[in-house]
């Protein structure tokens, strides 16, 4: 109904406004002369928001023909802005709010890092994919990268040493290692 206005309200809800409604402000000054708002213009300002003289003269305001008001040459509101529903945008424009009447969605958007699931917006992350390692029959996994075969055994070798490639020293007994590649699961 009318169109929304995302500025308006709650800053989590949009509201539908009387597109007939939307007005452009103005400066107190040059609102309608059925408007209630007191100004006057002088010397080429606009001032409102009358008081009167007080001993102390006008503190907080300008004296002005003999009487107190506010400056309003750079201010600007919503005309009819008494009625209530009337609003006024951060552009500075004013429209009425229809009240009770939302808007109903018809297409979904997501900020630029998130995936749009059905009517959700999902933060997507990125993470690298882990794997597990595996090895075949008869071997073990050794520093989750490589597999061994410990039962290929050898004599030993001058008592305690062992010499060779892929052969260790175990339990006094020089071990043969095969190594495979793992791989993946």
């Amino acid at each position: 109904v009318g169109q929304t206005d995302k500025n308006a309200g709650n800053a989590n809800e949009v509201v539908c406004v009387d597109s007939s409604s939307i007005t452009k402000t103005v400066n107190p000054c040059n609102l309608p002369a059925s408007d209630p708002t007191e100004r006057m213009q002088y010397g080429g300002r606009c001032y409102w928001h009358r008081a009167p003289v007080i001993s102390s003269g006008c503190p907080g305001k300008i004296k002005v023909k003999g009487e107190c008001w506010d400056d309003a040459t750079n201010i600007y509101v919503c005309p009819n802005s008494n009625n209530n529903g009337i609003t006024r945008t951060k552009d500075d424009y004013c429209y009425v709010v229809l009240k009770n009447v939302k808007p109903i969605p018809t297409e979904y958007r997501c900020e630029d890092n998130m995936i749009l699931d059905g009517n959700k917006c999902i933060k997507a992350e990125q993470e690298e994919a882990t794997y597990e390692l595996i090895c075949p029959s008869g071997y073990s996994l050794v520093n989750n990268d490589r597999c061994i075969n410990y039962n290929n055994k050898v004599n030993k070798v001058n008592g305690l040493y062992c010499s060779g490639d892929n052969v260790r020293l175990k339990d006094n007994n020089c071990i043969t290692y095969e190594i495979v590649e793992a791989k993946h699961v």
